[in-house]
C-alpha cells in the first residue's frame, strides 16, 4: 500500500498531529521499525506500523480517511538539507575553483611555475586525510546516530580556516597550504556526513529530485556569491587591491557559517535501535568498517559505482581545480572574464541540477549519468582546442548543465545502491572515491603542466580517464542492486 493510503487509526490522534509524525516515521525507516521490534517483540515495517495488525501511533481500529504525505519540496528537512548547499559553494567557487587558486599562484608564490604543483599539492594532502578517515567516521555515524554532530565540528573548521586565508599575503607559501589544507579538509569531509542524510530526508522515488534541489539551491548560492565578487576582483591582483581580495575570503567564511544555521537547527539524525548505539563505539565502528570492506567487493553494484565514480570525478575534480590556472595562464583571460564564465555556467547548472535530477528518478540514475559523461568528454575536447573566449563560453554552457546534473544524480544514484540503515558508511565509501580521485588528478595534472610547461596537454590527458570512467558505469547492474536495497531494508 502506498504511504497515501495508510489509515488513521486512532480517534484520539488529531488529523494535524499525524501528518507531522508519519514523514518522521517515514523518513526514519528501518531504524525506527527496528527499535519497535527490539521493544515489544513484535514486527513493524518502515512506517512504524506492526505487520501484526494496529498502528504503533494508537492503539485504535483502523479508519478509512487516509493522510497526504508531505511534498518532499515543502519539507522543511529537505529545504533545511538543501540549504547547506546553498552555504557551502561560495566556498568552492571563492576559494576552491577561481579566487584563492589565482591569488595563490599569481600573489603567493608570484607566478613560479611550481605554483601549479603545490596547489595540486596541498589540495592532495587534504583529501588524503578525507579519504583515509571517511570510512571509519561514517561508519561511526551511522552506529552513533553522529552525523550531525561530525558535520557541525568539520563545518566549524573550514569556516575557521576560510576566515583565516584573509591573513595570507606574499610570499606566505606555506601558511597558505596550510590554511588551506585545513579548509578541503572541512568543506569535503562534511561532505561524506551532508550526503548521507539525504535518503533519510527524501524517499527512495524523490533521490533524484532531492538531490537536484540540492545542487540547484549550490548553484544560486554560488551565481550570487560570483556576482557579489566581481567588484572585488574587478581590478586583479594591484597592489591596492590585494586587500579587498582577501576581503572576500573572510566574507566567504561569513556566508557559511550563516546560511548553515537552518540545517544544523532542523536536522537530526534518524533515532538508532539500542543494540546499534550499544555497539556505537569507536572499537565496534572499526569492526563493522572492516566486515563492510570485506564485503564491498562481493556487492557487484556499489562497488562498480565507486570505481567508475572514482575515474571520472578524477577528472572533473582536477579540472575544477585548475580551470582559474588554466584559463588565465594558457588562454590569457583577465579574472573579469573568468568571473563571467563561471557566472555562465551556473545560470545553466540550476536548471540542469533540478530537471536532470526529475529525469533520473523516471528514467534512471545509470542512463542519465551515461549520457552527462558523454558531454564531458565532448567540453573536455573543447576545452583542449579552446583558443579564446568566445569557445570557453560555449563551454561552459554545456558545463553548467553536465556539472549541476552529474554531481545531484551520482549522490542519488550512490543512494539508491546503500544499503539501509547503512548510509553514511556507504557514503564513507562514496566520498572516499571522489577524495582518491582528488588526490591523484591534481598531482598529476600539476606534474605535467610544471615538467612540460604545456597545460593543454596535462588537460588532454583527463580524457582517457573520463573514458574509462564511462566504461565502467556501463557495467553496473542496476536491478541487482535494487533488490539489495529492497531485501535490507525488509529485513527484520
Amino acid at each position: 500500500m502506498a504511504a497515501a493510503e495508510r489509515p488513521i487509526t486512532s480517534p484520539r490522534v488529531s488529523r494535524r498531529t499525524v501528518s507531522r509524525a508519519r514523514p518522521v516515521a517515514r523518513v526514519y525507516g528501518k531504524s525506527i521499525a527496528s527499535a519497535l521490534s527490539v521493544e515489544t517483540g513484535a514486527t513493524y515495517n518502515g512506517y512504524g506500523e506492526s505487520t501484526e495488525g494496529g498502528n504503533v501511533l494508537n492503539d485504535g481500529p483502523a479508519a478509512a480517511h487516509p493522510v497526504p504525505r508531505t511534498a518532499w519540496y515543502r519539507d522543511r528537512r529537505v529545504l533545511a538539507w538543501a540549504m547547506f548547499d546553498f552555504a557551502n559553494t561560495p566556498y568552492v567557487v571563492i576559494v576552491a575553483t577561481v579566487g584563492f587558486s589565482t591569488y595563490f599562484k599569481d600573489v603567493v608564490v608570484h607566478g613560479a611555475r611550481s605554483g601549479d604543483f603545490l596547489w595540486g599539492l596541498a589540495g592532495s594532502a587534504s583529501m588524503i586525510f578525507v579519504a583515509l578517515t571517511a570510512p571509519y567516521l561514517g561508519a561511526y555515524a551511522d552506529a552513533a546516530a553522529a552525523k550531525r554532530r561530525l558535520l557541525f565540528i568539520y563545518t566549524l573548521v573550514v569556516v575557521l580556516a576560510t576566515a583565516l586565508l584573509g591573513t595570507v599575503k606574499e610570499g606566505m607559501v606555506v601558511w597558505a597550504m596550510l590554511l588551506y589544507v585545513l579548509a578541503n579538509i572541512g568543506f569535503q569531509g562534511g561532505q561524506a556526513f551532508y550526503n548521507a542524510f539525504l535518503p533519510e530526508v527524501a524517499r527512495d522515488e524523490d533521490l533524484g529530485a532531492v538531490s537536484g534541489l540540492g545542487s540547484a539551491a549550490g548553484y544560486v548560492g554560488a551565481l550570487l556569491s560570483l556576482f557579489a565578487a566581481l567588484p572585488f576582483f574587478w581590478n586583479g591582483f594591484e597592489e591596492t587591491n590585494l586587500g579587498n581580495v582577501r576581503g572576500m575570503f573572510v566574507a566567504v567564511a561569513v556566508v557559511f557559517a550563516v546560511f548553515s544555521i537552518p540545517t544544523f537547527v532542523l536536522l537530526r539524525d534518524a533515532p538508532r535501535p539500542r543494540t546499534a548505539l550499544a555497539n556505537s563505539g569507536f572499537v565496534a565502528s572499526l569492526r563493522t568498517l572492516k566486515e563492510d570492506l570485506t564485503n564491498l567487493r562481493k556487492n557487484r553494484a556499489p562497488f562498480l559505482f565507486l570505481v567508475s565514480y572514482l575515474l571520472y570525478m578524477d577528472a572533473i575534480t582536477t579540472m575544477t581545480a585548475f580551470v582559474g590556472i588554466y584559463a588565465r595562464q594558457t588562454l590569457g583571460l583577465s579574472l573579469p572574464q573568468i568571473f563571467s564564465l563561471l557566472i555562465i555556467s551556473q545560470i545553466t547548472a540550476i536548471p540542469g541540477s533540478v530537471v536532470l535530477g526529475r529525469v533520473a528518478d523516471r528514467y534512471g540514475a545509470k542512463p542519465t549519468i551515461t549520457w552527462l559523461l558523454m558531454l564531458w568528454i565532448v567540453m573536455l575536447i573543447l576545452g583542449v582546442v579552446a583558443t579564446g573566449y568566445s569557445m570557453l563560453v560555449f563551454m561552459v554552457l554545456l558545463a553548467g548543465v553536465a556539472t549541476g546534473g552529474l554531481f545531484s544524480v551520482s549522490r542519488s544514484m550512490m543512494a539508491l545502491l546503500s544499503p539501509k540503515d547503512r548510509e553514511g558508511e556507504f557514503f564513507g565509501f562514496y566520498a572516499v572515491a571522489g577524495r582518491i580521485s582528488a588526490i591523484i588528478g591534481p598531482v598529476v595534472f600539476g606534474a605535467v603542466s610544471s615538467i612540460s610547461g604545456n597545460q593543454r596537454l596535462a588537460l588532454g590527458s583527463l580524457l582517457i580517464i573520463m573514458v574509462a570512467g564511462l566504461l565502467v558505469l556501463r557495467r553496473v547492474p542496476m536491478d541487482a542492486a535494487a533488490a539489495d536495497r529492497a531485501a535490507s531494508g525488509t529485513a527484520p
